[in-house]
């Protein structure tokens, strides 16, 4: 996968913020419930720390949400093609039953 759609994947943090702003918490209250410190939730709000796939899972069982959430842009028509062929491939890999992901 290249640097520019793994970028992409991370764009849409949204479920994080939303959730943090419907209870009212800090960024550091956030972090804590996540397990996460406070400055390493920053320096993925701000693109400067890589989020695994574990983590990303285990930040959606927290809020109650979905992987793909987070990984999928809300509107595949404003992506490049190139990027768009790897995006929706990740769409079909995680929208499987857990069972058959871990087969």
């Amino acid at each position: 996968m290249t640097e520019k759609v793994k970028r992409r994947l991370l764009q849409n943090l949204e479920p994080l913020h939303g959730y943090r702003r419907q209870r009212g918490w800090t960024q550091g209250e956030l972090a804590n419930y996540l397990g996460v410190t406070p400055e390493y939730l920053s320096r993925i709000f701000r693109g400067h720390s890589d989020v695994s796939m574990d983590l990303l899972a285990h930040f959606a069982d927290k809020i109650g949400c979905e992987v793909y959430d987070f990984v999928l842009p809300p509107n595949l028509a404003v992506v490049p093609r190139e990027e768009k062929e790897a995006l929706e491939r990740l769409r079909f890999l995680l929208h499987r039953p857990r069972e058959l992901q871990t087969a």
